[in-house]
């Protein structure tokens, strides 16, 4: 409670004023309730007696935002274009070697638009909205 309130006085005030405001009293809005909160904290003054006060964390869930080091391209899109070259190295790898000759070179002709089409369609799962639906 204090440090967000030191945090904000501070980029608007100066120091003095700031350590007027965090030393004002502080009223606990909730009990303690083991139940629906996250744990408490003790307020109060010695003289009046001291209240276990209700603290709520609240988390949120987000992918990361991280670009890669040569180019400003999102991981999650390079790691789609490297997916989708990797099934295509090995498409050029089963069509090409002569020890796979045969009714390989067939599976391999009709399922390569079918399996990177799977890993396109893949991504499109990987949207927020998907992920972390509200």
């Amino acid at each position: 409670f204090a440090i967000n309130l030191m945090k904000e006085c501070l980029l608007l005030n100066g120091t003095e004023l700031c350590r007027n405001r965090v030393n004002q009293n502080v009223v606990c809005k909730e009990e303690f309730n083991s139940a629906l909160c996250s744990g408490f904290i003790w307020v109060g003054e010695a003289e009046h007696g001291f209240s276990r006060c209700c603290v709520r964390n609240i988390y949120s869930l987000q992918r990361t935002r991280k670009y890669t080091a040569q180019s400003r391209l999102p991981v999650a899109s390079a790691f789609t274009i490297m997916q989708w070259l990797a099934v295509l190295a090995m498409k050029w790898v089963y069509e090409y070697n002569p020890i796979l000759a045969g009714k390989v070179g067939d599976f391999v002709n009709s399922a390569t638009v079918d399996i990177l089409d799977a890993v396109i369609f893949a991504q499109y799962l990987l949207n927020d909205r998907v992920l972390y639906p509200k």
